[in-house]
């Protein structure tokens, strides 16, 4: 009797410890399996503390820092037409700085700001949660510039059957720089799994900021422009990398008319084209290039930049270059630039012209 008496206090201590443990984990104030709060304060001209991210945008002036702690859920996409810096700020009580939506169909930002002179800058946050059928499943960025810093996006998409830009898109005359350790991760479109690039957009990738582990159903796993963008400036520097990325189409990683320049040990790596149809020419190809005027030098590689260890279902496994009747587009592979270790081969020169 003392013995049952003994045991049954003993499970009961252990599951005391076991409530007290679970509840050490949870950040303070934070019951378990709640949302941690959203907190939104202006640190140029402090007004107290917000919890609605379109509101706290609002009441702010051009050029003011927002700091963000906790999970801020969106009810609809959030316009920033002011030059503003949007900060995350991790805490014990509150946990990781978070931007998501509250419901799925919608994006968490539009970027509208008048001159492309103009910038918005976010820094160590998380995009996570929001999808869309059209297009951005995060950002949309209509005009202006965009730097993300020590950002992360992670589990985006565009799901419309045609739906660019899994997590961004960037409208023509538009610019974004991804910097620091900023990444996407997950993200998914019909047109640009990580990013799409329209007309004279301009992407900046540097210092390690990576697009990974994205697909696009007919093209450019981590970034599309396609042969309607011959404009766009697409720059991978100083570490930046598309790796692990995929598609049933065009471009693994890739897939663009514009100009791409690969420099100071960027790397296009390890994505996989395999599954690509076959159909319409598609090879699933790293990089995919179209190009109809030779006059301009669609890629330059240089100063340790590899395109290595892709692989693809047909052609070229590191580049594919389209161009039309048997033009020669111009490639600038500088000191130390790399296509190597792809399969089923590195570069292939094609014609998508039947009248040739």
């Amino acid at each position: 009797m003392h013995a049952f008496r003994t045991t049954r206090s003993r499970v009961a201590a252990v599951i005391l410890g076991s409530t007290v443990l679970l509840a050490a984990l949870a950040p303070v104030g934070v019951h378990a399996g709640e949302p941690p709060a959203c907190e939104i304060r202006n640190l140029t001209t402090p007004a107290g503390v917000l919890s609605d991210l379109a509101t706290a945008v609002g009441a702010a002036d051009a050029g003011d820092t927002l700091q963000v702690r906790g999970t801020c859920a969106v009810p609809a996409p959030v316009l920033l037409d002011e030059p503003l810096t949007i900060v995350g700020k991790k805490t014990a009580a509150l946990g990781a700085p978070t931007l998501t939506t509250t419901t799925t169909g919608h994006r968490i930002l539009d970027i509208g700001l008048s001159g492309s002179s103009k910038t918005v800058t976010i820094r160590t946050l998380l995009l996570t949660g929001s999808s869309t059928s059209v297009r951005a499943g995060a950002i949309n960025v209509i005009s202006g510039a965009l730097v993300l810093r020590d950002v992360r996006i992670d589990d985006v998409e565009a799901t419309g059957g045609v739906a660019s830009g899994g997590a961004i898109y960037l409208d023509g005359g538009t610019s974004l720089v991804m910097a620091g350790t900023t990444s996407i991760r997950n993200a998914r479109a019909a047109w640009g799994g990580g990013v799409y690039v329209e007309g004279t957009a301009r992407l900046t990738m540097r210092d390690r900021a990576s697009i990974a582990y994205s697909h696009a159903t007919f093209g450019g796993g981590a970034i599309a422009g396609l042969d309607g963008a011959p404009g766009s400036i697409i720059t991978l520097r100083d570490d930046a990398s598309l790796h692990h990325n995929s598609t049933d189409g065009y471009g693994a990683a890739m897939n663009t008319g514009g100009t791409i320049v690969l420099r100071d040990r960027a790397t296009i790596r390890d994505n996989d084209g395999t599954s690509a149809t076959g159909n319409l020419d598609a090879y699933g190809s790293a990089v995919e290039i179209w190009s109809y005027d030779t006059t301009v030098t669609r890629l330059t590689l240089r100063d340790d930049a590899a395109i290595r260890g892709n692989d693809a279902l047909a052609g070229g496994g590191g580049l594919v270059i389209w161009t039309a009747c048997g033009d020669n587009v111009p490639i600038v592979k500088g000191a130390r630039g790399r296509v190597t270790g792809n399969a089923p081969a590195n570069v292939v020169r094609l014609t998508s012209d039947t009248n040739c």
